[in-house]
């Protein structure tokens, strides 16, 4: 049977802890349209965040198809279709 999730890809060095990731979600869940990755980190309750833990929890919620990259940011998508699950995998930026 053929996964519709694709398979994590190699973290190089440290990647970004659970505790990183479900703030990034409730970050984008909580936003009312498009966040930027400037926006994600400056609402972390750390006051220094790591710029590419950051990317790689949006990757690894992308890769479950529940936020979208676009040219005005990343955004929630709760209900994704199959044709959008299709495009974000694909890697198209909407």
């Amino acid at each position: 049977m053929q996964d519709t999730i694709p398979r994590p890809s190699r973290i190089d060095g440290r990647g970004p802890t659970l505790a990183k990731i479900n703030e990034v979600e409730s970050i984008l869940r909580d936003a009312d349209g498009p966040v930027s990755v400037n926006e994600i980190i400056r609402r972390m309750k750390a006051k220094e965040v790591d710029r590419k833990s950051v990317n790689l929890a949006v990757a690894h919620l992308a890769r479950f198809g529940v936020v979208i990259t676009g040219s005005k940011g990343v955004q929630w998508v709760p209900l994704a279709s199959p044709q959008m699950l299709a495009a974000i995998q694909k890697g198209k930026r909407l």
